[in-house]
């Protein structure tokens, strides 16, 4: 069992299974980071019934989030 630190994810979601969606979920995220200049990082999350995927934002990086916008969820998560 791992314990995740708390953090900033940005979520993109689409309808039905993720495997049938998961294309149009990156192009939203990769849109988003790119406009505000945040470094793709790994982890990256998914949701497989409700389809999303999640980038996780680095530390560092957070100052940059813009907020929730073009298709883009931010999601602030405590430790898990």
């Amino acid at each position: 069992v791992k314990t995740l630190p708390a953090g900033v994810l940005l979520k993109s979601t689409g309808r039905g299974n993720y495997f049938e969606e998961s294309n149009n979920l990156f192009g939203p995220l990769f849109r988003y980071i790119s406009r505000h200049d945040i470094a793709m990082t790994t982890p990256v999350e998914a949701t497989i019934e409700d389809a999303a995927m999640y980038f996780w934002v680095a530390p560092s990086q957070v100052d940059k989030v813009a907020g929730s916008k073009d298709g883009v969820e931010v999601v602030r998560l405590p430790e898990r």
